[in-house]
């Protein structure tokens, strides 16, 4: 099930495709791993390559977005699918992508390094969910205020 979104918010989330979309090749190589590891790893990277970013479901992202940077991918992959988990992190009300997450993603992505219009589309993005009540009903205040810093 997800919110019904406003046009401010449809505008915010259409900024941060277009915003990240030269991130389209994406390589989600395992990082230094265990070998029992890796063939999860493998699993993960072969069932997210090639789709439909803004079809793929948050279930089908679940592993990935707790996995990412630590465990597989870098930060270009990180960019290649952050307007979809943060679409889903803001309008799809199963809560399955954990806001403080995303706080630690970034930060390990290096974002203070990000280029400007970069942060200021998630910025906008998510400064546009607070004012519409679905920022703090999701808990990603912290996320915001992190961005702001750099």
């Amino acid at each position: 099930m997800t919110i019904r979104t406003s046009a401010n918010l449809k505008s915010a989330i259409a900024r941060a495709y277009e915003t990240f979309a030269r991130y389209e090749s994406v390589s989600l190589r395992p990082v230094e791993t265990r070998s029992e590891d890796r063939k999860k790893l493998d699993g993960l990277r072969d069932s997210l390559i090639g789709r439909e970013l803004r079809s793929l479901p948050a279930e089908e992202l679940l592993d990935y977005y707790y996995l990412a940077i630590r465990h597989i991918g870098d930060a270009d992959d990180l960019r290649h699918f952050l307007p979809r988990l943060l679409e889903l992190m803001i309008v799809d009300e199963n809560d399955l992508l954990a806001p403080q997450v995303l706080s630690s993603l970034l930060i390990e992505a290096d974002v203070a390094n990000w280029p400007l219009p970069e942060k200021e589309a998630i910025v906008t993005l998510l400064t546009v969910a607070r004012a519409e009540g679905l920022l703090s009903a999701k808990n990603l205040n912290g996320v915001l205020q992190d961005l702001t810093k750099y």
